[in-house]
């Protein structure tokens, strides 16, 4: 599994490296209601304005892409948009559907990698899939030093695999009822990993160990999350979008839409 992913990479032990939430220039989330991205500040999640995004079904997160251009995943169209670094649409981005696509990222050797309800899947540079897919139903996956962590709907958990597809470790069954976007975030204790709950319409916090640090409830059912710049998390949901303080504390309510999806930081972006 995914054998092409670990060229070139130096295997690690799995821990967080402090520092390791990149910085960028916007956050960019999508409003499948009304098929747009809106762009936010990424200091403060202030909404800054929108691009139009007609041409998919359902999107659902937008990443940068290859040679500054952004890449888009389609949940109920089964595939990646291709967009210039306006949102223009360029084409498909990978050569055959896959089931249910959710959660995307961008690993550093230039592939991406994908959540979806048949398993994690990765594509090269010219978007054709690598291997064997890792099995499961799954609703996001992100690197972090050479490991790809996944929120795992068939198990409510969260997993931790090598770049060889094999699971290293996970929370226990039944920890998040439905987890959707998870994301990497600086604490005062350190990098943690932050997960949404749909059904549990709550935030968790993990360790690199996998112990849970501390939940809090959010307001409506949870589907994106990401740390501003300001340290406080931005998290989506069926309701709105909202910031919070790292101790669960709601800050304000940013926006209200029934469609907000996942939260990415974008340097490629340029209107």
């Amino acid at each position: 599994m995914f054998k092409c992913m670990t060229r070139g990479f130096v295997a690690a032990a799995f821990t967080f490296a402090a520092g390791s939430v990149a910085p960028g220039q916007v956050i960019l989330m999508n409003d499948a209601t009304a098929d747009t991205v809106q762009v936010l500040d990424r200091m403060t999640g202030d909404p800054l304005g929108t691009f139009d995004v007609s041409f998919s079904s359902l999107g659902i997160a937008v990443i940068d892409g290859p040679g500054g251009t952004l890449l888009m995943s389609d949940q109920s169209g089964d595939t990646i948009w291709h967009m210039n670094a306006n949102g223009s649409l360029i084409g498909e981005y990978i050569s055959a559907p896959v089931d249910n696509l959710r959660g995307i990222n961008l690993l550093p050797n230039g592939y991406v990698v994908g959540a979806a309800a048949s398993g994690i899947y990765a594509w090269d540079r010219n978007g054709d899939v690598l291997s064997q897919n890792i099995p499961g139903d799954f609703f996001d996956v992100f690197y972090v030093q050479n490991r790809l962590v996944a929120s795992d709907l068939g198990d409510d958990t969260v997993d931790v695999y090598n770049l060889s597809g094999q699971l290293i470790g996970g929370l226990p069954n039944g920890t998040i009822d439905f987890p959707e976007q998870a994301t990497l975030i600086n604490t005062t204790n350190g990098p943690r990993v932050a997960v949404v709950g749909f059904t549990a319409q709550s935030v968790t916090i993990i360790t690199p160990s996998g112990t849970v640090e501390s939940t809090f409830p959010i307001t409506g059912s949870g589907r994106g999350i990401i740390q501003a710049g300001n340290g406080n998390l931005l998290v989506s949901s069926n309701s709105g979008l909202y910031e919070y303080g790292l101790d669960g504390t709601l800050v304000r309510t940013i926006m209200t839409s029934g469609g907000f999806r996942y939260l990415h930081l974008s340097r490629n972006y340029a209107p």
